[in-house]
């Protein structure tokens, strides 16, 4: 299970097929890890994580990468001189399954950033929510 976890992480096919509409990920130190989930070609600068960059990959216990803000809390997190913000992901084997611990850190201080924080709390929870459902529903039935 702790493979097809990572394969969904760490895919364009996987990340397309739970979190986004469409990935460019290249999985090793450096390479890009940009979502895309406003369709419009156009604006690939509009609610995603592009210029977002592969910061440490341990195949398949971890990936670690930096994470724009949506459209919704930009104006804060994508600001020119604002923190940058990290998204770790552990994964860890279970006797039925995997345990995935999902950690967003590098938030600057203010109100600003205590909403956007908020919201990504409420976003992660729901895309992990999405990611459950969709595992259990590929997975085989014994």
């Amino acid at each position: 299970m702790r493979d097809r976890v990572w394969t969904v992480l760490t895919t364009n096919d996987g990340l397309a097929s739970w979190l986004c509409l469409r990935a460019d990920v290249e999985p090793v130190v450096g390479g890009r890890y940009e979502l895309f989930w406003n369709p419009d070609p156009a604006r690939p600068e509009s609610d995603s994580t592009i210029g977002c960059r592969v910061l440490a990959i341990d195949r398949p216990r971890l990936v670690r990468f930096t994470w724009r803000g949506s459209d919704a809390v930009a104006g804060v997190m994508n600001a020119p001189g604002a923190p940058v913000t990290e998204v770790e992901i552990h994964l860890f084997p279970t006797l039925d399954g995997t345990r995935l611990e999902l950690t967003h850190c590098g938030w600057g201080d203010g109100p600003g950033w205590e909403g956007a924080r908020v919201w990504f709390d409420r976003a992660w929870n729901g895309a992990l929510q999405g990611l459950r459902k969709m595992l259990a529903a590929s997975s085989p039935q014994a």
